[in-house]
């Protein structure tokens, strides 16, 4: 996984509601899990179902990994590659 750099429009009021996804070119609808780390966002795409963690001090977004390519057994590791019941 790779850092992807955005820009934001500082002067506008609405600068995470306008930003693309990179995957598709819809807008990412933006959200804040942990109040204590403003800089750190999930970006998520209603197009293409895409999820990012943005970090915004920096300007940088990464692409996280698709539950089904997340959750599948890797070669050689034990586990059936299903979460737990």
């Amino acid at each position: 996984m790779a850092w992807t750099s955005f820009t934001l429009d500082e002067e506008s009021p609405n600068q995470f509601e306008e930003l693309p996804c990179p995957r598709c070119g819809e807008f990412l609808v933006i959200h804040a899990p942990d109040p204590s780390t403003p800089e750190r966002m999930l970006g998520v795409c209603a197009e293409c179902h895409s999820w990012y963690l943005l970090h915004c001090s920096e300007c940088k977004m990464m692409r996280l990994p698709d539950a089904p390519g997340a959750l599948a057994r890797k070669p050689g590791r034990k586990g059936s590659g299903s979460p737990p019941r």
